[in-house]
């Protein structure tokens, strides 16, 4: 019954053909990111809430870049109420290449935006086959373990397999 009710809620059906791994900081989860853009063959798919123009930032615009020129299909989704200012340094890093970035409910002056509903998903898939989401976002705070330096920490999984797909889904609609 709980699959049955897993699969009414979440629109897709269960996927048993996954590998998943846990990745425990923000370290191990960059590395995996970074990774999977630079491997990424036909499409790179990121989706994020707060994508700040720090080292971890560019690290990533330059990243994208690559892979843009390289023929790669780079998608980037940003909600940018989570920092505002980083819709700008976002839209400087990928002038000149062919990573396309959306705004998800891009701002408007009223009071109905900004009782919106926004996009905390933090996400990115790879030719989707493969995935990492997670509670990080994209900049230097989220670098490290945090346990030391703040009141949080953010872990997120490694996923291969059929699961992958249906991220790549749900971020196209």
């Amino acid at each position: 019954r709980l699959q049955a009710r897993l699969t009414e809620v979440s629109g897709r059906p269960l996927t048993r053909t996954n590998r998943v791994r846990l990745l425990r900081d923000g370290a191990d989860t960059f590395t995996a990111m970074l990774a999977l853009i630079e491997h990424a063959e036909t499409e790179i798919l990121l989706e994020n809430y707060i994508i700040r123009a720090d080292a971890v930032g560019r690290a990533f615009g330059e990243a994208f870049k690559t892979r843009a020129r390289a023929g790669v299909d780079v998608r980037i989704l940003h909600d940018p109420f989570g920092d505002p200012l980083s819709l700008l340094s976002l839209h400087l890093q990928f002038r000149g290449s062919r990573a396309r970035m959306s705004v998800y409910n891009p701002p408007r002056p009223t009071l109905r935006y900004l009782r919106a509903w926004r996009d905390h998903r933090k996400l990115i898939v790879q030719d989707r086959a493969r995935l990492v989401a997670g509670g990080l976002c994209v900049a230097d705070v989220w670098l490290g373990n945090c346990v030391r330096q703040c009141t949080w920490r953010d872990s997120a999984v490694l996923v291969e397999g059929g699961a992958a797909a249906h991220a790549a889904a749900e971020f196209d609609r």
